[in-house]
């Protein structure tokens, strides 16, 4: 895909169309203005599909609009921009993580849809955009499905969200008024044992040392 040396944009459009490619080619500048921004763009729902790397890559682009974003293959992705798009994160194989550049802090506040069936999605720690402080780089409203691979955060850290899914018998079921405690990822609801009612739902992933708040 293309290749920008940091001082001359370029854009993709998806046009509401979903659109796959391999590897990533000359997107590791970072802009040196907002202006001269890598843009991947749609007006109706449309996703970048990207599999079969096995390099890592660092990646200036902002996914906006409708435009999402589906983690295959291998490598380790590196988002050192923010993303303002509010279609979906999903990754199923690799890792997806946020970087700080010297310019900018990677980050998908917007985003409504976070999936994770495999690979590694990294929450990244706090950042400050538009005058506001969020405590990871994902949206705190967003809707989380979780099923395989593993979703990090950081210590002392909450990712908040606004509904969590568990796959269960094959289908996506809402987290009910309930707390889970999970040690190795989140394979499933089995691993995911039941602490007892709240006002919302606190789930441990990972290592044990992040927490997960959902509040109805």
């Amino acid at each position: 895909m293309g290749r920008n040396t940091g001082t001359h944009p370029g854009t993709i459009d998806l046009c509401g169309y979903d659109q796959g490619f391999t590897k990533w080619g000359g997107y590791e500048f970072e802009p040196t203005t907002a202006a001269n921004r890598n843009i991947i763009t749609s007006a109706g729902p449309g996703g970048i599909a990207h599999h079969r790397e096995d390099t890592d890559k660092n990646i200036y682009y902002c996914f906006e609009d409708l435009a999402g974003y589906c983690k295959e293959g291998n490598s380790t992705v590196t988002f050192f921009y923010p993303s303002t798009t509010s279609n979906a994160l999903i990754v199923t194989s690799g890792k997806v993580r946020f970087g700080d550049g010297e310019r900018f802090q990677g980050s998908w506040l917007n985003v409504t849809n976070v999936t994770v069936t495999g690979g590694t999605l990294e929450t990244g720690g706090s950042v400050t955009q538009d005058g506001r402080t969020y405590a990871t780089r994902l949206n705190p409203k967003a809707d989380f499905y979780l099923s395989g691979g593993t979703l990090t955060i950081p210590d002392a850290t909450v990712q908040r969200c606004k509904f969590l899914y568990l796959k269960e018998s094959g289908e996506w079921c809402k987290a009910r008024l309930r707390r889970y405690c999970g040690t190795a990822g989140v394979p499933g609801t089995t691993h995911l044992p039941l602490l007892g009612a709240t006002t919302g739902v606190l789930a441990v992933i990972g290592d044990g040392t992040g927490t997960m708040v959902i509040f109805r």
